[in-house]
């Protein structure tokens, strides 16, 4: 069992993981941290600025599940050109146009919050 040290909003946090996995975990919690830094100083607490970035995560996650669901439904084409890892050419478009909006989303979201 390996362990992990996250600096998350200024915290430090240790995380156990599985051998191997080190990297994928430090990737995922700088994500998290990006996140939450892009709300801004406020004057929120900590576990506000969490649960705010929970939340705007997890509308991350199903406003992409949505969209590939929709790509999937509608896609006439028997087969679809898929790269190394089985993911569709459509599906990685519709993945990277899902981030794009979202980053706009943060972006009004936190320029909402540090006039507040």
């Amino acid at each position: 069992m390996a362990e992990v040290s996250l600096l998350i909003n200024g915290k430090e946090y240790s995380l156990a993981c599985d051998e191997g996995q080190e990297q994928r975990i430090l990737d995922l919690g700088h994500y998290i941290d990006e996140k939450a830094r892009d709300l801004g100083a406020g004057g929120m607490s900590d576990n506000h600025r969490l649960m705010l970035t929970s939340l705007m995560l997890a509308d991350e996650l199903f406003e992409t599940k949505d969209r590939l669901d929709v790509e999937k439904k509608t896609d006439k084409t028997p087969q679809s050109k898929t790269s190394d890892d089985g993911v569709s050419v459509e599906e990685t478009a519709a993945l990277a146009d899902a981030i794009n909006q979202m980053a706009i989303r943060i972006e009004g979201l936190s320029a909402r919050l540090n006039k507040a």
